[in-house]
């Protein structure tokens, strides 16, 4: 049985193509020396970071996702209000406007989360 990688788990990067491995065989970094990648959208870094998905046997878990599943989402509702604070504190010294997007993504996941306590 073989499985399709994507992702270089060592650097995040898109493969232009998928490595094909079997299905128990461990990855390593040599594997992907000299693989072709693609570079990801702008907005994939506010959105849908890469490192923040899981490359577990292609199962696309996200962070917040794990993070629901053991923590709740009350805690989950805060750490994205701690989350947001932190990329409005640091948008000025680090990464601008990109910063202020993802503490609009971290509030507008809160509320999405809220939205689902008042259902």
């Amino acid at each position: 049985m073989s499985r399709k990688v994507k992702i270089n788990p060592y650097t995040g990067e898109t493969l232009k193509e998928p490595l094909i491995v079997y299905e128990d065989q461990p990855l390593t970094p040599e594997m992907f020396y000299g693989l072709e990648t693609v570079k990801a959208p702008k907005d994939s870094m506010v959105n849908n970071p890469v490192h923040y998905q899981s490359m577990v046997k292609d199962l696309n878990i996200d962070a917040i996702s794990c993070m629901r599943a053991a923590f709740g989402d009350d805690c989950v509702k805060d750490f994205c209000i701690c989350n947001a604070l932190k990329y409005i504190y640091r948008n000025q010294n680090k990464n601008g406007k990109q910063d202020i997007l993802k503490a609009i993504w971290n509030l507008n996941k809160f509320m999405e989360l809220e939205g689902r306590d008042n259902e």
